[in-house]
This record gives structure tokens, C-alpha cells and sequence, in this order.
């Protein structure tokens, strides 16, 4: 504060450079110290409110999958924001749960669908046709409160997520969660666990 603020201080700057702050923009004051923030991602060219957003890395490079309205995106910093699926109904709050560089899309109205890392996503195979909650634990892709039933948890083969037909020797499954009060709306990792 005071003197050190007004002159500018230079970090890793040379010492007749400008302050960082002298434009007023993409400066971050962060722990007691200046440094140059990397701009914003704007989202107005979005046709409606996003309503879901998921960052992972995938193959080494960061992604966010942005989803609003009925479409779904993703965004790299190398070539922006792609159309990657287009739901067939207005849904409440998108989900994405990353599967190594693809991505299952669930917007709770809508078949889950699986975009494969091109072209655009389409419906799994499975026996339900709507979740109110997706989310993955260890190997396999969950869904909770399910057309099938409110208080149903139903999950993928392990390491498989194309196709969730449950088969006398397959690792497809679900399973009522009969204490519960009503339906499941919500699901976290708590621990080593799934609250």
C-alpha cells in the first residue's frame, strides 16, 4: 500500500516498464502481490443462460463442457467453444461427468447421451429415459433418481458407458434405495464414498 502501490512496483518487469496496472485490465491483486491475469471467457455468444459447466483435463489439454438451453459445448483454448450435442428438450441443469476424452451430457429431461471426442453426442443405450443425477465412482458412471424411479441409483458396466443393459453376467446395475424420504436430486463424493 501507499508508495509501493502508487510506483508500480515491477515484478519481473524491467524497471522503466509500465506498471501492470497503468491500462486497468487483466491485473489480479493476489497475495499481497500484482500479476497479469489471462483475460475471461465470455459467454454471451451462448443462445441461452448456461445452466452447467465442467472443467477436466482430457489428453493433457484443459476443457470446460458449457451447457445452456438444449446445446451442448466445449471449450478449448485453442479453438474456442464447439457444438458438441443438441438435446431434444429444454432441460433444468446440465451435468457433463468426463470419461477419458469423452464426456457423458445429462440435462435431467433427456436421454443421457455420450459425445465420443467428435462429431456430435448422441443417446446411450439403457434402460431409462431420464436421471435426475449422473456422476462416476471408481470405474463405472451412476445415475440417481431415474424415469425407472425416483429413489433408484442405476450404474454402467465397469469401464464401459456405451451401454447400460443389465445382463446375468454383466457389471451393469441398480439398485432402490428404499430409506430414503423421497427422490434422489443430488449426489457428492463424501470421503471414499457417495453421499
Amino acid at each position: 500500500a501507499g508508495d509501493m502501490l502508487s510506483s508500480g512496483i515491477y515484478p519481473s518487469l524491467e524497471g522503466e516498464a509500465a506498471p501492470l496496472w497503468k491500462d486497468g485490465e487483466n491485473v489480479i491483486f493476489d497475495n499481497a502481490g500484482v500479476r497479469k491475469a489471462h483475460g475471461l471467457l465470455g459467454l454471451q455468444t451462448l443462445g441461452a443462460r448456461p445452466t452447467g459447466l465442467k472443467a477436466t483435463v482430457a489428453a493433457t489439454e484443459p476443457r470446460l463442457f458449457i451447457g445452456g438451453g438444449t446445446e451442448a459445448y466445449r471449450y478449448r483454448s485453442s479453438d474456442g467453444m464447439t457444438l458438441i450435442g443438441t438435446m431434444p428438450s429444454l432441460g433444468g441443469v446440465f451435468q457433463f461427468l468426463p470419461w477419458d476424452t469423452w464426456v457423458l451430457i445429462n440435462n435431467t429431461v433427456d436421454p443421457v447421451e455420450l459425445w465420443q471426442n467428435a462429431g456430435a453426442s448422441a443417446a446411450i443405450t439403457a434402460p431409462f429415459t431420464r436421471a435426475n443425477v449422473l456422476f462416476g465412482y471408481q470405474l463405472q458412471a451412476f445415475v440417481g433418481g431415474t424415469s425407472n424411479g425416483g429413489r433408484l441409483v442405476e450404474w454402467s458396466p465397469v469401464n464401459a458407458v456405451t451401454n447400460w443393459t443389465q445382463t446375468a453376467t454383466g457389471t451393469a446395475g441398480q439398485l432402490l434405495l428404499r430409506e430414503l424420504a423421497g427422490d434422489i436430486v443430488a449426489a457428492k463424493p463424501i470421503g471414499g464414498s457417495i453421499g
